[in-house]
């Protein structure tokens, strides 16, 4: 669903990936539609959107329900799939605010705040988490 290639064999017994699991709700993935994360993992597209719908998983502003649920990849930009873009499109709308703020406080910021998105840094690559911090 979306997927620009073949996500590989659902069917049970076959020895191409059929044994694999929805990463959300651990169903069998030949049960519904089903969509690849960037880390290669799999869900069910339903819940995939429900987690969307969802959206933050506690009170505080995070982006983790972008990315794989099991292994926690999200890539530069999260969740990019065609199929979900639509449920994804309010949540990286104020994912990339959040980076171009946190891009802008780094250019502010002196160079030992600076350090800590480069590259060994606390932040290292990875200035969304240094703007929520």
């Amino acid at each position: 669903l979306g997927e620009s290639g073949c996500l590989g064999c659902v069917v049970p017994g076959c020895g191409g990936g059929a044994d694999a699991d929805c990463v959300i709700c651990q169903e069998p993935l030949q049960r519904s539609p089903a969509v690849q994360y960037s880390c290669g993992h799999r869900c069910h597209a339903k819940c995939a959107r429900e987690s969307l719908s969802r959206g933050c998983p506690g009170p505080e502003l995070t982006f983790s329900h972008l990315g794989c649920p099991l292994c926690g990849a999200a890539g530069e930009l999260p969740l990019q799939n065609p199929a979900l873009a639509a449920a994804a499109e309010r949540w990286v709308a104020l994912w990339e605010a959040t980076r171009r703020c946190g891009r802008a406080q780094l250019r502010a910021a002196p160079a030992e705040e600076r350090a800590k998105v480069e590259p060994g840094g606390e932040y290292d690559g990875r200035p969304v988490e240094y703007a929520l911090a």
